[in-house]
């Protein structure tokens, strides 16, 4: 076996359930576009067939069935997709699903299970600070990473625009622009969303979903995915979805993952000189 074959194995052993989604998603020009919520709405009341399918495989191999997989009803379904029992979910064909719809979709087909009660109480400031808990580390907040979660909201919290000597400010403001970014956000969005409690139910529904571990046994007893794994996971979903809308995610709003990110990031100056005031007459 040839080290790049080898390599490929095992690239693919540690690959999660939502990005094996993703690259098969990428191989497939009918399913690599974006999709409209038309088409979100009739795939998710799909998930039933697809839990049903993985069931069969799952007994197929000696495994038991498990809670997670039981059939979804359509209170789920609607609960996943941000709505209420008194609302449609029937839509324009060419309305165009938000990128956090979308996303929440993959998630349930990477994962078609019921979400995990544990995690429906995590928010957006909890989510962010999780995931970039070792930026502390790099950004000198923490000392360690049981020491970042005691500081990371409080850090990220903060407004002022950094300088050039302000490491720890311009990593904030690179996730900052990354998480934003990938929701299709203005950068002012992030400092409300790092209000406690904050994000909308589509997103939190999403937030709980990426947490959700891929094993059955996590799954069952509450734990959460590994941070950089729910990390790559929101960063695969997020550029297969800009992608597919002709965006290169990563050259607009690179992940802050490499220190040399802040060697590239430009940084706002005032001007040098201000600029002269025209005290002339007005022509008439």
């Amino acid at each position: 076996m040839s080290q790049k074959k080898a390599e490929a194995k095992r690239d693919e052993g540690q690959l999660s359930r939502i990005q094996r989604l993703i690259r098969d998603y990428r191989s497939n020009e009918k399913l690599f576009r974006p999709l409209t919520k038309q088409e979100v709405a009739e795939r998710i009341g799909n998930l039933p067939h697809r839990a049903a399918l993985e069931n069969i495989e799952r007994k197929q191999s000696g495994e038991f069935d498990t809670l997670g997989l039981q059939r979804l009803n359509t209170q789920t379904v609607l609960f996943m997709l941000g709505l209420t029992p008194n609302q449609s979910i029937s839509y324009q064909e060419s309305e165009i699903a938000s990128v956090e719809m979308e996303m929440l979709l993959y998630c349930y087909e990477a994962k078609p299970r019921h979400m995990s009660l544990a995690l429906q109480g995590w928010h957006m400031d909890d989510f962010i600070a999780y995931i970039y808990r070792d930026f502390l580390l790099l950004a000198g907040v923490a000392s360690s990473l049981a020491e970042s979660s005691m500081h990371a909201k409080e850090y990220l919290r903060a407004a002022s625009r950094p300088t050039l000597e302000d490491k720890a400010g311009r990593i904030r403001v690179g996730i900052a622009t990354r998480v934003t970014a990938m929701f299709d956000r203005h950068q002012t969005s992030f400092y409300r969303w790092m209000a406690p409690e904050s994000g909308l139910r589509e997103q939190r529904n999403l937030i709980a979903k990426l947490l959700e571990p891929d094993d059955d046994a996590g799954y069952t007893w509450g734990r959460l995915a590994h941070y950089k794994q729910v990390r790559e996971d929101l960063y695969e979903l997020s550029r297969f979805c800009w992608e597919a809308r002709g965006v290169d995610i990563d050259e607009k709003a690179f992940p802050p993952e490499d220190p040399a990110f802040l060697e590239q990031r430009p940084v706002r100056r005032a001007a040098a000189q201000p600029r002269a005031r025209n005290t002339g007459k007005r022509a008439a």
